[in-house]
């Protein structure tokens, strides 16, 4: 206890005493003072809103145009499901796509007739790269003419089918029903008179319906092919059967037929241009040839396989003719010993200048008498002897000498002759 004992913790308890008694009013006061705060805000709320309007937005004065926005027709609807906003996508996407379809087809139409010009024309370099117009020609000429013999042939078949000429549709509805009867009876089936009538009329009526497509669709294939290549010009219709000889030889060298091509690109310039050497050369030879005419023919060409009886007396033939040929040359080689000259049978002094102009001299010894007669000079007599020059062929002979060798030879031919067939 503090210096003065209990008159001290009096006085103590007096003061607390007292400042609790003056804090209850202060507190009530200031609750009061809060609560008046409170109905002061809510006061001027209510009033702000009033002046404002109920939403919150300022009063329109009558003399101006309000506006109202339109009620709903209907209520809300409820949001769409997963199922629902896919089939809502996919019908948009569909009429995107339809309002561009001709657009793009357009497009994709153009993009593929400017890429096959491309490839085209690749094609066409390498081709040019390899082959002479010649080559082209001897070469893709008879691919063309097989490809359409082919489709002809083909056209013909069902043509014929179709009509039953000779029993063809008949023959093709034995062949089919018999390869399925086999098959139903290889099952264990076994087929009665009915069942086999039915089968044979599904298997004609087949052969049929498939024939008739078949037979419009190679028609049209013709037509337009023939039509196509006789628009070409010759330039072009090389260069067609260029390609189908290169697309045929890729075609070999794909499925192992033909060794695939290794050449480097100066080695095959090179073959090109020795090709077209070789092709230059035989234009002219044959340019030459054609310009000499065709000769006298030796006889008839053997078409066929020649025996060899045959060939040993056509060779044996040609043999002895050589040799005559030969023989003719070296005798035309030696030289020649000119007649001996016969005396005079009538001294030439004995005719005189007049009557030697009718005389005929033939020797060279009529020739000197009739110079010793009539003088140097020898004008206005026939004074040159009247050789006859004698014509001869190629091979040296005369006339005679040639006929004589042609009918020894067609003797020798009629000789060698097979007996006909019986």
């Amino acid at each position: 206890m503090a210096r003065g004992g209990s008159a001290a913790d009096d006085i103590a308890k007096a003061i607390v005493q007292r400042l609790l008694e003056a804090r209850k009013p202060a507190v009530s006061a200031a609750r009061n003072v809060a609560d008046d705060a409170g109905k002061l805000a809510s006061t001027a709320k209510s009033a702000v809103q009033k002046a404002l309007g109920k939403g919150g937005k300022p009063k329109v004065s009558s003399k101006i145009a309000k506006t109202v926005s339109p009620k709903p027709s209907k209520p809300a609807s409820r949001p769409m499901t997963k199922e629902q906003r896919r089939l809502a996508n996919q019908q948009a996407d569909a009429e995107r796509r339809a309002m561009g379809a001709d657009k793009r087809a357009a497009d994709k139409a153009a993009q593929k007739k400017a890429n096959r010009e491309r490839f085209l024309n690749k094609e066409k370099s390498k081709i040019e790269e390899r082959m002479t117009p010649q080559m082209m020609r001897k070469t893709g000429y008879p691919i063309i003419s097989n490809a359409l013999t082919k489709k002809m042939n083909s056209v013909d078949f069902k043509t014929r089918l179709l009509a039953n000429q000779g029993g063809m549709l008949d023959k093709q509805v034995n062949i089919e029903a018999y390869k399925l009867i086999k098959l139903y009876q290889k099952d264990g089936r076994k087929l009665s008179p009915a069942q086999v009538k039915s089968l044979r009329k599904n298997v004609e009526s087949e052969i049929k319906s498939f024939a008739e497509r078949n037979l419009d669709k190679l028609s049209r294939g013709v037509d337009t092919r023939l039509k196509n290549l006789g628009k070409m010009t010759p330039e072009e219709l090389d260069t067609e059967a260029g390609r189908m000889a290169f697309r045929a030889k890729k075609d070999r060298v794909r499925k192992g037929a033909e060794p695939k091509d290794s050449r480097r690109d100066y080695q095959v310039r090179q073959d090109k241009e020795m090709t077209m050497r070789r092709e230059a050369l035989e234009r002219k030879r044959a340019d030459a040839a054609r310009n000499r005419g065709t000769g006298t023919p030796t006889g008839p060409r053997v078409k066929g396989p020649e025996s060899p009886e045959a060939r040993e007396k056509r060779l044996s033939a040609l043999a002895s003719e050589r040799k005559l040929v030969a023989a003719q040359e070296a005798n035309a080689k030696k030289p020649k010993k000119g007649p001996k000259v016969k005396p005079l049978s009538v001294s030439a002094k004995k005719y005189s200048a007049e009557e030697l102009k009718n005389v005929k001299l033939t020797t060279s010894a009529d020739v000197a008498a009739a110079r010793a007669v009539l003088g140097k000079s020898g004008e206005g007599y026939n004074i040159k002897p009247s050789v006859p020059l004698v014509e001869r062929n190629a091979f040296g002979m005369t006339r005679e000498e040639f006929a004589a060798y042609k009918a020894q030879q067609a003797k020798k031919a009629k000789g060698s002759k097979a007996p006909k067939r019986k």
